[in-house]
């Protein structure tokens, strides 16, 4: 079974740079973010399911068929996806270490999204997923999410969004680094002591990847910003969680 490990996070959270530092292991290498083959390829391992009986035996050979071909799509799109991520980064170490695929493990970045819940059962029939969760203060991807041009949501919005997307991901991810200890040295023995992933290359972390103008946000600014108090109060609780998070780990 193919082996995937997927690095799980809201957005401006550095999944883009995790997912290369990881790449540049001997045993890695980085595919196409946030594929929609990979989305599509859950799909339809869901489908197929409502198909698990003999009345409808030519249907789910069909679903068989259909999930074949898009299993060698996600493949080859992986391939593409490896060498473009080495010349946006200018890093040949993105590419695959083994000219035999199936030797080599894809990483590449996965959203938090309420949906995942499901699409990450059905993709455990599949591959073997391994899950790698990255968080950052919530204040600093609330303040990157403004600045950045994808985003256009009300500030209201967008806390509302990271407080949903932090609670699934709390559901669904158990081992996580934070964005602090991502841009620390310390990140090369954590990499190695928690997730078994040694020889990265240090030198990505120095790579600019998707920079951001960041507007300076404190906590207090929150209640001023946001018109609900009660979505303001929990922003303010998940950035409690964590600082306290930060001081147990450090």
């Amino acid at each position: 079974m193919k082996k995937i490990v997927l690095i799980y996070a809201q957005g401006r959270s550095g999944t883009s740079v995790l997912t290369r530092l990881i790449a540049s292991s001997d045993r890695f290498y980085s595919g196409r973010a946030e594929s929609p083959i990979l989305y599509l390829l859950s799909q339809l391992i869901s489908l197929k399911k409502s198909f698990n009986n003999d009345r409808f035996y030519l249907k789910r050979q069909q679903f068989l068929l259909f999930e074949r071909f898009i299993l060698i799509v996600f493949r080859f799109q992986t391939i593409i996806g490896s060498f473009y991520e080495a010349f946006k980064s200018k890093k040949l170490n993105q590419l695959p270490k083994n000219l035999n695929f199936k030797k080599s493990i894809l990483v590449t970045n996965l959203p938090v999204l309420p949906v995942n819940n499901i699409e990450l059962n059905h993709l455990k029939d599949k591959f073997e997923i391994e899950l790698i969760g990255i968080v950052r203060n919530p204040l600093e991807v609330l303040s990157s999410r403004i600045a950045f041009p994808g985003f256009k949501y009300s500030t209201s919005d967008h806390v509302k969004d990271i407080l949903d997307r932090h609670s699934v991901f709390k559901k669904n991810c158990s081992k996580f680094i934070t964005y602090d200890q991502l841009k620390s040295k310390k990140i090369e023995s954590i990499l190695c002591d928690s997730f078994n992933i040694e020889n990265i290359d240090m030198e990505v972390l120095d790579i600019k990847i998707h920079p951001t103008k960041k507007k300076q946000l404190e906590a207090k600014d929150i209640y001023r910003l946001v018109d609900d108090n009660e979505l303001s109060f929990q922003f303010n609780e998940y950035i409690k969680w964590y600082e306290n998070l930060q001081t147990i780990l450090l």
